[in-house]
């Protein structure tokens, strides 16, 4: 069984820029993810959001994004290694060192040091639901489809946060005969849309709003001020309402030496260092006095410094 300097735990965008300067500093390291892919939720849920907060770029498409990570990662090879589809779910130490053990109780790797960079973990959408009930008809999507033709089509989007606008705005930039229509609970949240973009790409928006009645082709909306009723016709529906934590899905939980919080994020010190000697979390999957992370650029800071502080410490040894 191979031995490593450094197992991470994760191959989303904070884990593959940690996984890479490890390389860059000649840490012999494995990448561990459960996914058949590399890029997290970048990959999984928002290949063709705009990301707008990474250095360097005014905008970025999310899986051209991850492609530059994988490029990088790929650069150090001969150091850095990737295993997909694998969760590793216990550990055993011995003589200071991790044996890493998969679902079918095989072990995996031996390694100094882990890094936690799982992200938000095993997270499913919020579900569009009126009174209670699930609402589901085939043209009922909760992530977009950049392969489907959205030209003279009637497109409703639920929520309104960044990953509504970006959807509404990507689907009126590639179709543009398309009509879409923004619906919100309460009021726009995000923040990649003003109301002169929305006038600019021809984008309407109900705000104050509440869902009375839907069939796969119309929705029966009512203003919570007003009480006024509208029925809007609609070919598609794309749900954005965010997601949540499946808790159940923690594969982590039983690992009684780590402290989690209250919704399941690694509680970490200003060093990102868990409750367990030489394992660290960074990014979202980690809190620092009850305050989560959620910021790709953030996350993978924290993995160059958690990497700076293992090279140095192997360098005492």
């Amino acid at each position: 069984m191979k031995q490593y300097d450094v197992v991470i735990i994760g191959n989303g965008p904070v884990g593959m820029f940690t996984s890479s300067m490890a390389g860059y500093y000649n840490l012999s390291t494995l990448v561990v993810e459960n996914q058949h892919e590399p890029g997290g939720q970048v990959s999984k849920f928002y290949p063709q959001k705009l990301v707008k907060d990474i250095p360097g770029f005014t905008s970025i498409l999310g899986k051209d994004y991850i492609n530059g990570l994988k490029t990088q990662q790929q650069a150090y090879s001969e150091l850095v290694e990737v295993l997909y589809n694998i969760q590793i779910t216990s550990y055993q130490q011995v003589d200071g060192l991790f044996y890493l053990f998969n679902d079918s109780n095989q072990c995996i790797a031996i390694s100094k040091y882990i890094i936690f960079a799982y992200g938000k973990g095993s997270y499913e959408p919020i579900r569009f639901e009126i009174n209670k009930q699930i609402v589901d008809f085939d043209n009922i999507s909760y992530h977009l489809n950049p392969n489907l033709d959205y030209n003279n089509k009637h497109i409703v989007i639920l929520g309104g946060g960044d990953s509504a606008l970006d959807s509404a705005e990507w689907i009126k930039t590639n179709f543009s005969s398309a009509s879409v229509s923004i619906i919100v609970r309460k009021s726009i949240a995000g923040k990649t849309l003003n109301e002169n973009d929305f006038k600019r790409l021809n984008i309407n928006t109900y705000l104050d709003q509440t869902i009375l009645e839907c069939t796969n082709n119309s929705l029966t909306i009512e203003d919570n001020t007003t009480k006024h009723l509208q029925t809007l016709s609609f070919d598609r529906i794309l749900v954005q309402y965010g997601f949540k934590f499946s808790s159940e899905k923690n594969p982590f939980s039983s690992w009684n030496e780590l402290k989690f919080d209250a919704t399941n994020k690694l509680v970490v010190n200003e060093q990102y260092e868990t409750s367990l000697a030489n394992v660290y979390a960074v990014g979202d999957c980690a809190t620092q006095s009850g305050n989560p992370f959620y910021c790709i650029v953030s996350g993978q800071a924290q993995g160059f410094n958690v990497i700076n502080t293992i090279k140095k410490q192997l360098n005492t040894k």
